[in-house]
């Protein structure tokens, strides 16, 4: 996993070529290394309210569904953040935060202009509200859509937080995909 942060404020990471078991693995290291790094905590069930703008960490979940994903990638995927969202471990790292809740939403993404929110924002404040997103986030149909822009997954998520109406300690900008960018603008633009 490689790291970058764009305009001091947001934190993009990207996966290099991954194995299917060390694929499900990252979602959930994933997740809980995001949530350690911003001192989160995790809670939702329900799309956030201006009472709940207040959060811990912003977290876009911007997965490739280009059809460099084959199907069962895409599922292995899709399963393995569904399992980091009920997960115990990943529960206790968002207790952890200041705030004690994240907003997370969770999006994907193919060609330059092919984006899709599958969950909108939701704020995560308890275990019940993590795996209410977990089973809509299990109940929403796989897609594929054509090409692979990278720079275009990033360019949505940024728009995604600065219209959030968040107001979060922490963004950041969880890419996750299997090909290279071809299709929009270079990636390195996207993240600057």
């Amino acid at each position: 996993m490689v790291a970058f942060a764009a305009e001091c404020r947001y934190e993009i990471y990207l996966d290099e070529a991954l194995t299917e078991r060390e694929l499900a693995m990252l979602s959930v290291l994933r997740l809980m290394t995001i949530l350690m790094l911003a001192g989160g905590t995790l809670l939702l069930n329900r799309e956030a309210t201006p009472a709940e703008t207040r959060v811990d960490l912003a977290l876009v979940l911007a997965v490739d569904v280009s059809f460099s994903m084959e199907p069962d990638e895409q599922e292995l995927q899709r399963h393995g953040f569904v399992e980091a969202f009920q997960s115990p471990e990943v529960h206790q790292a968002i207790r952890q935060g200041v705030l004690g809740r994240i907003a997370v939403i969770y999006v994907e993404w193919s060609g330059a202009f092919d984006q899709e929110i599958i969950v909108p924002w939701t704020v995560i404040a308890q275990p019940g509200d993590s795996q209410a997103f977990a089973e809509r986030l299990l109940q929403s149909p796989l897609h594929s859509m054509n090409y692979t822009s990278i720079s275009g997954g990033i360019d949505f998520g940024v728009r995604q937080l600065r219209q959030s109406g968040l107001q979060a300690d922490r963004q950041v900008i969880d890419v996750s995909g299997d090909g290279a960018n071809d299709s929009g603008r270079t990636v390195t633009l996207a993240r600057v």
